[in-house]
């Protein structure tokens, strides 16, 4: 079993509004599997996976089954989410202070005289 990251809506829904998550409830594709088409998508990392649902809800996920590998997302037959947090303006805020005090230093060096 591996773990991923899903972004959802509230109310634990899919981007689509028509698949909606349980804790601990297992889902399962039987359908053909398609990158961004069908299937239950999730990364590896948080923040790929806010590119594709602005999130209302960040989701660990474990999936299991058949599944396809893309460059930054992974759909896969079965998924179940193993916990969910909320996510809100305020913790968007706070992750775009974080990243540029990451790169701030960076910058400065780069472009002394911009005030």
């Amino acid at each position: 079993m591996k773990t991923l990251y899903k972004t959802m809506l509230k109310g634990l829904k899919s981007k689509s509004g028509d698949c909606k998550w349980k804790i601990g409830k297992w889902k399962k594709h039987n359908g053909e599997l398609k990158l961004c088409i069908s299937g239950f998508h999730a990364s590896e990392r948080v923040i790929d996976a806010m590119k594709y649902v602005a999130p209302e809800i960040i989701a660990e996920v474990e999936v299991r089954g058949k599944h396809i590998d893309g460059e930054d997302k992974q759909v896969w037959s079965e998924m179940r989410v193993v916990k969910a947090i909320e996510w809100n303006r305020k913790d968007s805020i706070a992750l775009a202070i974080f990243s540029a005090d990451l790169v701030i230093e960076n910058f400065e060096k780069a472009f002394p005289e911009d005030k």
